[in-house]
């Protein structure tokens, strides 16, 4: 049921981006090769997060929200992580980018953790880190 909540609300996102090279993943699918994983994201902080919907978000999944460096930039992802993630560094692909001519951009990744087993998670902030 939580993986279906998210897969709503994952679609609804990459909808409303308007993305086209942007598609919703199977979290069955298996991971690709970990040579195929050329960045490295620097996790900074992760945290639980519960959507904010015009209907019951009791209804919805909580998911995760990581805050990191990805390229020399400052970036937030939200992805379905079986929990939080420490600080470190883990392996990331870009596999889907769609940059629009009002100048929004939405990006798609696929992060390698420790395991073998892999995660999609959707760009959700870019810029410097909050003041905390």
């Amino acid at each position: 049921m939580k993986s279906k909540a998210f897969a709503v609300v994952l679609v609804s996102f990459v909808l409303h981006a308007g993305a086209q090279k942007i598609r919703l993943h199977r979290f069955s699918e298996p991971a690709a090769p970990a040579s195929s994983y050329t960045l490295s994201l620097h996790v900074l902080r992760s945290e639980f997060r519960q959507p904010v919907t015009p209907a019951a978000t009791s209804l919805v999944a909580p998911y995760v929200h990581l805050e990191g460096k990805l390229a020399d930039r400052y970036v937030g992802l939200d992805g379905d992580l079986p929990g939080l993630l420490p600080p470190g560094d883990y392996p990331i692909r870009l596999i889907g980018r769609e940059a629009h001519r009002d100048g929004s951009l939405a990006e798609q990744y696929d992060l390698l953790l420790p395991d073998g087993s892999h995660r999609y998670l959707m760009l959700s902030a870019v810029g410097p880190q909050e003041a905390r």
